[in-house]
């Protein structure tokens, strides 16, 4: 039944951030749903790698196998 399917939403988390103003720990995702495609860029070992894979964890933790799509190129 359709009306009882939940909508797909793709905000995976990443990690945590610090809200300084407000003394929390929050929790930092990529809100692709709602934001599109993202950019990920940086300098040789500033942690690229491990973003993209802490990204896909949450994405496969969160979502069915026949809901995403995850090439990693060797």
């Amino acid at each position: 039944n359709e009306t009882d399917a939940r909508p797909f939403v793709l905000n995976p988390i990443v990690g945590m951030y610090d809200d300084l103003k407000n003394q929390l720990h929050k929790t930092l995702t990529v809100p692709f749903t709602n934001r599109g495609n993202a950019i990920i860029y940086g300098a040789s070992g500033s942690g690229k790698l491990e973003f993209l894979n802490q990204m896909s964890v949450s994405i496969m933790e969160r979502h069915m196998p026949q809901e995403i799509q995850i090439y990693a190129p060797p």
